[in-house]
């Protein structure tokens, strides 16, 4: 399901070769050299969960299901990725804006998506690990764009994914150059 940005949540069918396709693209977010232990903070109906799950079951990684009392406090969320020796994790900006900066001995990877993150939040997660943000609606299987951030760039959405063009186009749909204000296309897998 989608998260509802619009005021309202609506179910979307996507095809097994677009959801392969994020996966596959996804495959050099996870270096499961590092430690393979992630977390799962979505619902198992909400778009992210579907890459949060197949990612890490793919690639024989250990997916950890946070439950809800875990998920709702920044604070049990830290314990859990010291108590767990946990590698990665998905949480959503306003999470981890909240979540205690202390050092994770074994966290390797934040991934984030549909929000922006707030820079100084950026800044201090990107100076201390992997953090990478993907941003695409739920009828491009999820992610369309990503990137890792650096220095708290936090203003981009990164690049098209695997198999997937972005074009910013006019109201007339015509390609707009460097800069130019438009709406955002996605095509491709």
């Amino acid at each position: 399901y989608t998260s509802g940005t619009t005021g309202n949540p609506k179910g979307v069918m996507v095809e097994h070769r677009g959801v392969v396709n994020t996966m596959t693209s996804l495959n050099e977010v996870y270096d499961f050299s590092k430690g393979n232990k992630v977390t799962a903070f979505t619902s198992y109906v909400f778009d992210v969960s579907v890459s949060e799950f197949l990612v890490v079951l793919f690639k024989g990684g250990e997916l950890d299901i946070l439950n809800e009392e875990v998920r709702n406090d920044a604070f049990l969320i830290s314990q859990y990725i010291i108590d767990h020796d946990i590698s990665y994790v998905y949480l959503p900006p306003v999470l981890l804006s909240i979540l205690p900066r202390i050092k994770y001995k074994r966290l390797y990877g934040i991934i984030y998506a549909g929000e922006v993150c707030a820079k100084n939040t950026g800044i201090y997660w990107s100076d201390c690990y992997k953090l990478y943000n993907y941003y695409g609606p739920t009828e491009c299987s999820i992610y369309a764009c990503g990137k890792q951030m650096i220095h708290g760039d936090t203003h981009l959405i990164g690049s098209p994914i695997s198999n997937t063009k972005a074009y910013v186009l006019s109201s007339d749909l015509v390609p707009l150059p460097i800069g130019g204000i438009g709406e955002l296309y996605i095509g491709g897998v």
